[in-house]
């Protein structure tokens, strides 16, 4: 499975991840966007994960809670 994804600084990236247990595997600068500042990202670099997680300042926390609705919370983290 393969999807392409816009980070905050407007650079396109492709990420693959395994069918089964929908793991990523790959993850690579596209295309750079037109207003990216960040000098390490040049066509065909692997971006670091925490690149590809949104800005938690740009959320609204109500945006959180319906991420996990229906989601059960494991016995161990009660």
């Amino acid at each position: 499975m393969s999807y392409t994804l816009t980070i905050g600084c407007g650079c396109l990236v492709y990420v693959a991840s395994h069918p089964r247990t929908k793991i990523v595997h790959t993850r690579i600068i596209e295309r750079r966007g037109g207003d990216c500042r960040v000098r390490a990202h040049d066509i065909g670099v692997r971006p670091q994960l925490w690149e590809l997680l949104p800005d938690p300042d740009l959320l609204d926390v109500d945006d959180h809670v319906r991420a996990f609705e229906g989601v059960d919370t494991p016995a161990e983290c009660r």
